[in-house]
Parts: C-alpha cells; sequence; structure tokens
C-alpha cells in the first residue's frame, strides 16, 4: 500500500484475459482481494483510445455515469500517448452528457510541463489529482479543479482529509520544486 492508493478505484490494471472479459465490454476486474461483492457494478471499464467505444458507451449510459477518471497520457500501464482526438472527444462528451471529467497526473503532473498532460494537450478537466513531481520526492499529493466542486469542500458537504495534509517539510519542498520547475527552458532540457 501507498499514500493515495484506493482499492474502490484500482480495478482491471493487467487482468488476466480470462477475467478481462471481451474487448467490446470488459469486466471490471478487482486488483486484490477483499471487496465487497456488487462494487463493480459502479464501474465501466473501457479501453484505452477506443474514441467509438467511449463515445458508443457515454451516449448509451451517460445519464448513469458520475465521473470519468482517466490518467490523460497512460503512464501507470505503459506510458501510452492519447491517439490525436481522444482527449478533445473524451472532454467534448463529458461536459455535454455532465459528467465530471477527473485527470490523474500523479506521475504526468509537473513532469510534461508545469502545468501538467493537461496544459501540454491544451485540455482541461473538471478535477485534478497531482502528487510525486510536485514535492520534488517528498510526499505531496494536490487535488484541485472547477471552484464549483471545489467549494463542495471547502463548505464541508465533502470530507478530504490526508496524513500529509499542511505539512510544512513538503509545502516548502513543493515551493521549491515549482521555483525550480519556472526555470526558463527547464523542460526542454528535461526533454
Amino acid at each position: 500500500m501507498y499514500h493515495g492508493f484506493s482499492d474502490a478505484g484500482y480495478w482491471s490494471k493487467h487482468p488476466s484475459l480470462d477475467q478481462a472479459g471481451p474487448q467490446s465490454r470488459p469486466v471490471p476486474v478487482p486488483q486484490g482481494l477483499g471487496l465487497p461483492p456488487g462494487l463493480e457494478n459502479s464501474l465501466l471499464v473501457l479501453p484505452w483510445n477506443d474514441s467509438e467505444m467511449l463515445e458508443r458507451t457515454i451516449r448509451l449510459q451517460g445519464e448513469e455515469i458520475a465521473a470519468v477518471l482517466t490518467e490523460p497520457i497512460m503512464c501507470n500501464t505503459g506510458s501510452i500517448l492519447p491517439e490525436p482526438g481522444y482527449l478533445e472527444l473524451m472532454r467534448e462528451l463529458t461536459r455535454r452528457f455532465g459528467i465530471v471529467l477527473i485527470f490523474d497526473e500523479v506521475i504526468t503532473g509537473f513532469r510534461i510541463s508545469l502545468g501538467g498532460a493537461q496544459q501540454y494537450y491544451e485540455l482541461m478537466p473538471d478535477l485534478t489529482v497531482m502528487a510525486k513531481g510536485f514535492g520534488g520526492g517528498f510526499p505531496v499529493a494536490v487535488p484541485g479543479g472547477k471552484k464549483e466542486i471545489m467549494q463542495l469542500v471547502a463548505d464541508g458537504s465533502v470530507s478530504m482529509a490526508g496524513t500529509y495534509c499542511a505539512n510544512s517539510i513538503a509545502v516548502s519542498a513543493s515551493n521549491a520544486t515549482l521555483d525550480f520547475l519556472r526555470t526558463p527552458g527547464i523542460y526542454q532540457s528535461l526533454f
């Protein structure tokens, strides 16, 4: 286990083919034991970069989908870039159907550009989670998003807590990391 892990959201990462279901309708497969029965019924798993399946699924079930959670570059399973137009279609469909688009930029945040993959691809999700690269090696996580969603945390409607919230060393490390990453030309030299 590591800080930030969630059994409820960690499904179908390299499932065995006999469990994964057909390409046209993947079956959610938990990454570990001990999850309550029925949790899989709250998830839809789609193949990455399959624009046709994404559009078909959202058109058929959009009213039932609360959020689409994805890495903007599939780094947690092999650094797979999005096909041209894939993220844009995802953004357009989620906006049209009132679905919250969440980018997991724990890996890509501050590594692809100062504003992460969303800045690089010029595409704004509704919520974002960044970590690792932000703290320069220190334990830090950064959720962010649209004011109307983040206001739910600010007014106490949604609880958000964390082991390292407001840790002065992690905040100092994050400030130093941001200062370094703002250096003109730093991303060009990293690339």
